[in-house]
């Protein structure tokens, strides 16, 4: 493939790959709008989920694959909303610990049983072998990415010696 071609490709590729993502974060934010809940506030409640006992900031954050001062907010409108309770630490008093109110419970096995249909839905048209083709695709540009150094690829490289 001509190298022009291969670079429109590559143009027409990642475009298709950021769309298809845009696409897929509005959707689903406008079906979690029903609940009253954002894309954060919904994962923050499905890290919960899995700590029956409760869960530190740290533990959240650690979970979410973001830091601790990217949730603070999270946790402060999930508990103004009456979902979520803190409760003092057992052992660190310096720390916390996030739990689902009974109400907070309610509303997120409601928004999760919806979260389930709704990908259920977005996927039904895609064969299994679409969709596995898709999840090893997908898996592995995100490891290329992952490996890359963006710093690295902005800056361009230094000119061939006898070339100024």
């Amino acid at each position: 493939m001509p190298d022009t071609q291969r670079r429109t490709l590559e143009a027409e590729s990642w475009l298709a790959v950021v769309h298809a993502h845009l696409a897929c974060q509005r959707r689903y934010a406008q079906m979690l709008e029903h609940f009253g809940l954002t894309i954060p506030q919904f994962d923050l409640l499905s890290v919960l989920r899995r700590f029956p006992e409760g869960a530190t900031p740290r533990t959240i954050a650690a979970e979410m694959l973001v830091t601790k001062g990217n949730i603070t907010g999270v946790v402060t409108r999930l508990e103004a909303q009456g979902l979520i309770r803190r409760r003092p630490h057992e052992s660190d008093g310096r720390s916390f610990v996030c739990e689902f109110t009974q109400d907070g419970l309610s509303l997120f096995r409601q928004a999760g049983a919806a979260a389930g249909r709704f990908v259920r839905e977005q996927l039904a048209p895609f064969s299994d072998t679409d969709l596995e083709r898709t999840r090893i695709q997908m898996r592995d540009m995100r490891e290329h990415l992952e490996a890359r150094d963006p710093n690295a690829i902005a800056v361009p490289p230094p000119p061939a010696r006898g070339q100024a």
